[in-house]
């Protein structure tokens, strides 16, 4: 997906980064440094939102605070409704997502964080891969006007892989994220 000569350098070099910088084992509230490779500058430069998110002034990606414990309140959520990403240079990520569901006088929400490393691998030739170690995975869930199936619980942590791409398209730079069962899109946001 993704193609030519500069993304074959820059892969190259993390590849190479990568077996210098994360040799060892602990860890820290991103997972195990071993299995995070850094990332390019086109990866980790600004956050990557879902491009129907109406807002893009305000970021998804804080709705959580992994040392206390806790949600971002009702209101300080609403207002970063969306789903989005954001890279750290030595392959550290974060993925959030907020919705809301309006239906009459109810109101159902939907919280869920992901933190962890991340692995790029593979070639220009034959695609780039993008391996997920989420090391937190938080979810809650309130139901509006049933309350009986609210739930805040840890989330799997389950390795997820995807084929990925990052293309221009007029001004603004799209990520795309594709396996077997998903193709997400998001656009750039600095």
């Amino acid at each position: 997906m993704l193609k030519g000569h500069k993304w074959k350098v820059l892969l190259l070099a993390s590849q190479l980064m990568g077996c210098l910088c994360c040799v060892g084992g602990g860890g820290d509230d991103f997972g195990d440094p071993s299995v995070r490779t850094p990332l390019p500058v086109e990866l980790t430069t600004g956050e990557w939102r879902d491009p129907t998110q109406i807002s893009r002034r305000t970021t998804v990606l804080d709705i959580y605070n992994v040392d206390a414990e806790e949600w971002f309140s009702v209101d300080e959520s609403d207002r970063r409704a969306g789903i989005g990403y954001r890279f750290y240079p030595d392959g550290r990520y974060i993925r959030a997502s907020y919705v809301t569901v309006k239906n009459g006088g109810c109101v159902s929400r939907v919280w869920n964080y992901q933190q962890g490393g991340v692995a790029l691998s593979g070639s220009a030739e034959t695609g780039s891969v993008l391996t997920f170690h989420p090391a937190v995975h938080r979810q809650k869930y309130e139901g509006g006007c049933n309350h009986a199936s609210d739930m805040d619980q840890d989330g799997p942590l389950d390795q997820q892989v995807y084929n990925v791409g990052i293309q221009a398209e007029g001004d603004e730079t799209f990520l795309y994220l594709q396996n077997s069962s998903e193709n997400r899109k998001f656009v750039n946001q600095q």
